[in-house]
């Protein structure tokens, strides 16, 4: 079975514990029932975590190409729908932030100079 066949998941828990020297390709592959061929060729393939992480992405968004081209034009207009949303959402939640941080902003410069007017007249 070739490392696509198994989930990224079952993958990133195996490298994390090797990485974490909670056993070797032997006794991880034994643990997750695997090959110890497949543990082996799994470190060497993926590396490091932060190597790991660039590999899962580019094939995520392999896998998420894949599914987009297999729906139907009325999920295609439906993920739309869902992501105009989202991306409304978030850009209304980023404005309110804004404001607050704003506000937290004026708040404290009004404290400072109150408490710089306090000081002047002690």
């Amino acid at each position: 079975m070739g490392v696509n066949h198994y989930p990224l998941e079952l993958r990133e828990q195996v490298l994390t514990e090797y990485e974490l020297g909670l056993g070797g390709y032997r006794r991880l592959a034994k643990r997750h029932g695997l090959k110890r061929d497949t543990v082996r060729d799994w470190v060497k393939t993926y590396g490091s975590k932060g190597e790991r992480m660039k590999k899962n992405k580019v094939e995520q968004r392999k896998k998420n190409i894949k599914e987009i081209k297999n729906m139907s034009r009325k999920e295609l207009e439906e993920q739309l729908e869902l992501s105009m949303l989202a991306a409304d959402f978030w850009e209304f939640y980023a404005n309110e932030l804004k404001e607050q941080i704003k506000e937290e902003n004026k708040k404290k410069a009004q404290l400072k100079v109150s408490e710089n007017t306090a000081n002047k007249k002690e």
